[in-house]
C-alpha cells in the first residue's frame, strides 16, 4: 500500500467504519416530499407501517441523490411502491429500478 493510503487508513474511525452509509447519520424527509407522500393516504399507510430500518434506508435512498430530478423519480418510486404495499426495489431481492 502506499503511504497515503496508510495514513488514511491510520486516521480512520473504527466506530463509523463498519456501517453503512445511511445508518452514519440520521436523514429525514423534507417537508415538500412528505407532504406528497401524505396525499396518497395507502401509500402514507404503509409507509409509517414499516420498520424503522427500511423506513431509514427508503428515505435515505431518496434523500441521497445528487439532483433535485433524481430525488423526484425516487420519490415516485417510493410511493408507487407503498400505494402497491411494497418496499423500494432496492430493498426487494432481485429486483432493479
Amino acid at each position: 500500500m502506499h503511504p497515503a493510503g496508510l495514513s488514511a487508513f491510520e486516521l480512520m474511525d473504527e466506530k463509523n467504519a463498519r456501517q453503512a452509509s445511511y445508518e452514519q447519520h440520521f436523514v429525514e424527509l423534507s417537508k415538500e416530499y412528505e407532504d406528497k407522500i401524505r396525499e396518497n393516504e395507502r401509500a402514507w399507510k404503509f409507509f409509517q407501517k414499516l420498520a424503522p430500518g427500511y423506513t431509514r434506508t427508503s428515505v435515505h435512498w431518496v434523500m441521497s441523490a445528487k439532483r433535485e430530478k433524481t430525488r423526484l423519480h425516487r420519490l415516485q418510486i417510493l410511493i408507487e411502491s407503498c400505494e402497491q404495499s411494497q418496499k423500494i426495489p432496492p430493498l426487494q431481492y432481485g429486483k432493479e429500478y
